[in-house]
């Protein structure tokens, strides 16, 4: 194949730091109908699996493994006879097994990465692997790798300023089941504001996000502070890319917009999520609008998630359990017993964690709307729609006129279809409007037809909008005007 690993060894300035993994890859192994559209991603993937495998199993210094050897040469294939070879209960031990090779596989990798880029350098993976709806892995997975810091000389091990680069991926699927992955690379800065352990730690930060199917980009600012009851967080999320090709009959762009959060540590187990901000509507009007986000999280266990959620955008709810067992030993074993609710504010007053990663800078929220069909040039010169009233609310029934100069020597069929109108605000397809074109027939003799059509409701319009009609001709009669 055309994609190998190998097990190399490199140098550094203290000589050698262990293992290394060479990735190489050619056009041949992204020829599939799938990579063609997705080559970044796959370049992930397989950058991802090479770091599995080297961290996993051993592999012999020059050893090349190709695709067929991992057994990721027909994933998919295989990943949906696993879904429908084994029952629900067997497929939930097997989720877990694989999320357990996971955050061994990246446990290894983090004690790689502290060898090379210091006792910093961190994994943190909330990114968990189902077999469900055709398998796959989602969620969040990020790197902290440090730039600089100075350390207190209060205590060993205080930190008192902090530099690192966060690089991060989150996989999701949208509303319509479309698989989504978004790229993150950011910059962090922190400081603490008192020489005293426990002290709370001020942050600005800086990223720069990539969506690898649709091309969305977004630069995303933000400030946070960090103390011992929790953590209060800002950004503003500016989108860097226009209208891009999304599914079939519509566009999309990544959403401006900007939040404020608030996480509160009630107890060391117990935590409440707060975030309110304006956003761009999904609808792609360009309207903004107030949303809100709760959420209520409980770790009585290192194994064990219990999570809560509603959130006003999706207007949906959620809930939430995740059980991870451990495949690998070493730990201590107070570390695994149960804690119930917690000590109230982490039971002691130590430092706030410093090199925490910007949990804020996630999926790219992006807007929608239908592909207006360019219009057809003039055809039916004679034929003339109007409105027969100036306005109309929503879920009103509004009435158009077809005229022509003179009365028809056959019977003529239009079709009328409603467009968005000039000026600043123009109505949005499908929340304003259905855009399916109407049928109308001006009768032989006749010189004017009458259509009615009636709006949709749409509870997000905050302001009038600008609508408009043209008529289209039946396919193989002419033009439309």
């Amino acid at each position: 194949m055309a994609l190998t690993f190998e097990r190399l060894k490199w140098k550094g300035q203290r000589g050698s730091l262990g293992t290394g993994l060479v990735v190489r890859w050619s056009d041949e192994l992204l020829s599939g109908a799938a990579c063609r559209k997705t080559a970044g991603a796959c370049r992930v993937l397989a950058l991802g699996a090479a770091l599995i495998w080297g961290a996993v199993l051993p592999v012999r210094a020059g050893e090349a493994v190709t695709l067929d050897a991992l057994g990721l040469s027909d994933w998919g294939a295989c990943a949906g006879a696993f879904e429908q070879a084994l029952p629900a209960g067997a497929r939930c031990f097997a989720d877990q097994a694989l999320n357990g090779m996971f955050d061994g596989a990246l446990q290894r990798l983090g004690g790689r990465g502290q060898a090379l880029f210091g006792q910093y350098f961190r994994v943190e993976n909330r990114m968990r692997y189902s077999s469900a709806n055709g398998g796959g892995l989602r969620g969040d997975l990020d790197f902290v790798v440090p730039l600089s810091f100075s350390a207190s000389s209060v205590g060993e091990g205080h930190v008192r300023r902090a530099l690192f680069l966060q690089e991060g991926l989150s996989r999701w699927e949208d509303r319509d089941g479309f698989r989504r992955n978004d790229v993150r690379h950011g910059m962090v800065y922190r400081h603490a504001l008192s020489t005293e352990p426990g002290s709370g730690v001020a942050g600005a930060s800086a990223f720069y996000q990539h969506n690898l199917e649709r091309g969305h980009e977004r630069f995303v600012a933000g400030m946070d502070y960090v103390g011992r009851w929790g953590v209060g967080t800002f950004h503003y999320y500016l989108p860097v890319t226009g209208w891009l090709p999304g599914r079939a009959g519509y566009e999309e762009r990544a959403r401006e917009g900007m939040e404020l959060g608030l996480r509160l540590e009630m107890t060391d187990t117990l935590s409440l999520d707060l975030a309110a901000g304006r956003w761009e509507d999904d609808d792609g009007s360009g309207v903004w609008s107030a949303q809100e986000r709760l959420g209520l999280k409980w770790q009585p266990h290192t194994w064990l998630d219990v999570a809560a959620g509603w959130d006003s955008d999706a207007a949906s709810a959620s809930l939430g359990l995740a059980l991870r067992v451990p495949l690998h030993g070493g730990g201590r074993a107070s570390s695994s017993r149960w804690r119930g609710l917690g000590l109230a504010g982490g039971g002691s007053a130590t430092a706030p964690d410093i090199w925490r990663t910007d949990e804020s800078v996630g999926r790219i929220r992006y807007a929608e709307r239908i592909v207006q069909a360019a219009r057809p040039r003039h055809g039916v010169r004679e034929a003339q729609v109007r409105f027969l009233q100036d306005r109309a609310v929503n879920g009103a029934e509004i009435r158009l006129e077809v005229t022509l100069p003179s009365p028809a020597s056959e019977d003529i069929r239009l079709r009328v279809q409603l467009v968005p109108g000039g000026g600043a605000h123009p109505a949005v397809a499908g929340r304003d409007y259905v855009d399916e074109p109407v049928a109308v027939t001006v009768p032989r003799g006749g010189d004017r037809a009458v259509v009615s059509m009636r709006l949709p409701k749409n509870p997000k319009m905050r302001r009038s909008r600008a609508l408009s009609a043209v008529l289209l001709p039946f396919p193989g009669e002419g033009k439309g005007t």
